[in-house]
């Protein structure tokens, strides 16, 4: 399952509570003379039909294309998360309240990024309502499942059990922000990096808490760089979904992607792995140096050449890889795609120039 739709489906319980209007209705009011009047303001939220409307139809969409769903199916998946935001909206109002005070906090105070110490309340207030999360999640994958048939249902259990790893961690994030366990750049949808840092090497060296963050990213960093599984997985189903490939499409597709995965392997151990990880690590920790002349200079700017070397063999098999997808294409299967393309565009207001 791709990133973007594990955090789609994860962000959807979230959306539940947070698409509300909000009006403020104080239980009284407080005479404003003085600042010993303050006091929190309780607000009362509402999940408005259309707006719980539109969200299922983006999610409608997004499912549509991902399992070939037909025309009936995605209306139906539709109409049923519709009603799903609507009920659970009125059982989720502490979580509601805790996302919200969050986001607003943030907005205001830090420009949309959280702070530790508001991360370690919200960990703390939204420990108790994690099990009604966990069952409005159920409520939400049981209508989407219910209106698929048996090969659909296949591949959206195995995407769902990848996301299912990815809500295990953000619960055990939210149990180590409510113990104190939070990091500089805390956020609901990523693992922030300094978040129980580990500053011992495994042969017992310690190193600087920047050193094992560049450590870290620069591991990471050199996944992405040279996997492209996962990538080209994603590009490949989406083409088939895009161009509408037949059943002998999609098994050269396959093909195709298991010869370039194979061919890539060479590419993504060995000297050229490490020496790129060396480099981002360079790379990553010479941004807290805080020095433009180290950052944007001869020295950075000769090591992202070198980079661009060691990754070009990897960038010339996906350009080959996407391009051979594509050509299994048939010129009306083209025609047709992009039409689609355009037909879409226009619903939102874009006008193709006319030919010269």
């Amino acid at each position: 399952m791709t990133c973007p739709t594990r955090r789609s489906l994860f962000a959807m319980i979230f959306v539940v509570t947070c698409c509300a209007a909000a009006s403020a209705q104080p239980a009284s009011q407080p005479s404003p003379a003085s600042d010993d009047s303050l006091h929190p303001v309780e607000l009362k939220f509402t999940v408005q039909p259309d707006v719980a409307r539109n969200i299922a139809r983006e999610y409608r969409e997004m499912l549509k294309a991902r399992y070939e769903l037909s025309d009936e199916q995605a209306d139906r998946i539709e109409s049923a998360l519709t009603r799903r935001l609507l009920s659970e909206a009125p059982h989720n109002q502490p979580l509601i309240q805790t996302i919200m005070e969050a986001t607003v906090t943030s907005m205001l105070t830090r420009q949309g990024s959280w702070s530790p110490d508001v991360a370690k309340d919200f960990g703390h207030r939204i420990q108790p309502e994690l099990p009604a999360m966990r069952k409005a999640l159920a409520y939400f994958v049981d209508d989407i499942r219910g209106e698929m048939n048996a090969g659909q249902k296949l591949r959206f259990t195995a995407d769902f059990a990848a996301f299912s790893v990815g809500y295990a961690s953000f619960e055990k994030r939210m149990k180590n922000w409510s113990e104190g366990r939070v990091g500089d750049n805390p956020g609901l949808f990523w693992e922030d990096q300094t978040e129980n840092l580990p500053t011992t090497r495994p042969d017992g060296t310690v190193e600087s808490k920047e050193m094992a963050a560049a450590r870290r990213s620069a591991a990471q960093m050199v996944k992405w760089q040279l996997n492209r599984t996962d990538f080209w997985k994603t590009y490949s189903d989406n083409a088939a979904a895009y161009y509408h490939f037949t059943d002998a499409q999609k098994n050269a597709a396959q093909a195709i992607l298991k010869e370039c995965l194979e061919r890539a392997k060479p590419y993504q151990t060995g000297e050229r792995s490490r020496e790129l990880e060396h480099n981002n690590l360079i790379q990553q920790l010479s941004y807290t140096t805080n020095d433009p002349t180290i950052q944007s200079g001869p020295f950075m700017s000769e090591l992202w050449d070198r980079n661009t070397e060691l990754t070009r063999p990897i960038n010339s098999l996906d350009t080959e890889f996407k391009a051979r997808i594509r050509e299994l294409a048939f010129a009306e299967q083209i025609a047709a795609a992009e039409r689609n393309v355009y037909e879409k565009l226009e619903k939102k207001g874009y006008k193709k120039p006319a030919t010269p």
